[in-house]
């Protein structure tokens, strides 16, 4: 029975790959990097690696090849990390004409009015920045979600960690 397992697992991955081979889809590469270092916020030397997405360009309104802005446990100041990311996203709108939303967002720690607060200021924090960096103000928006939408769920600093970011949609 044990020798079969493998043989089952393998013939169910070849009948997967088969089946998604013949369905054309846009090109659309997603890597996710899990953060590193302790997770809560806490310095270990190594700062949070963003979750990259490189969407085609045709589909408005999907996330794009520059990755979140993350921030620390209560706070709106951007990290060394942060300033490299909107350097980088600086440069794609500076060759692009999209408009961009800038989307801030929290951990679920807090009160909801709080956290839709410092949602807006990691918003006005990045737009700013962006701003500062030649992007001009009229491109912008921003909104806050607070803690409505994580992208990890969960109640520990992994999750928190990866929750405390703004992040890009880009509009034609």
């Amino acid at each position: 029975m044990l020798t079969r397992a493998p043989i089952a697992v393998a013939v169910l991955l070849v009948a997967t790959a088969t089946a998604c081979s013949k369905t054309k889809k846009p090109t659309t590469t997603t890597t996710a990097v899990t953060p590193m270092g302790d997770g809560g916020g806490g310095r270990t030397g190594k700062d949070v690696v963003p979750e990259v997405r490189q969407t085609d360009p045709a589909r408005p309104g999907e996330r794009v090849s520059f990755g979140p802005v993350y921030f620390e446990f209560d706070s709106a100041l951007l990290t060394e990390a942060g300033r490299a990311e909107l350097a980088r996203a600086a440069d794609y709108l500076a060759r692009a004409s999209d408009q961009l939303t800038i989307e801030g967002h929290t951990d679920e720690r807090g009160t909801t009015e709080y956290n839709l607060a410092l949602g807006q200021q990691r918003a006005t924090t990045v737009a700013a920045y962006l701003q500062r960096l030649g992007v001009p103000a009229a491109r912008i928006e921003t909104i806050t979600y607070g803690e409505e939408r994580p992208a990890v769920t969960g109640g520990d600093d992994g999750a928190w960690t990866r929750n405390r970011r703004a992040e890009f949609v880009l509009r034609p």
